[in-house]
């Protein structure tokens, strides 16, 4: 039983240290609602900061977090990216 708590104790403190590492929790950007999409920014606006959109406000920053680590580039600012997904 203790060998159980011990190793659920480990697995919830390393998804905790992966969440704490994720783009999105670490830089920030504003999530607000754009009509029936979420959009998460980080800049001034969409057409100078980077840019991603999601179905939900979870998906915008997954979507962001590509952006940002891929280098993703749209055909505005410096990445854009959209998920049109809901899975």
């Amino acid at each position: 039983m203790e060998y159980e708590h011990s190793q659920s104790a480990l697995y919830e403190y390393t998804s905790t240290q992966h969440a704490c590492r994720q783009p999105h929790v670490l830089m920030r950007p504003t999530i607000t609602q754009c009509g029936d999409q979420w959009c998460a920014l980080y800049g001034v606006n969409d057409q100078e900061g980077i840019v991603a959109y999601g179905a939900t406000p979870e998906k915008a920053a997954q979507a962001w977090d590509l952006v940002w680590l891929n280098g993703e580039k749209g055909c505005c600012g410096k990445g854009r990216l959209s998920t049109n997904n809901d899975a």
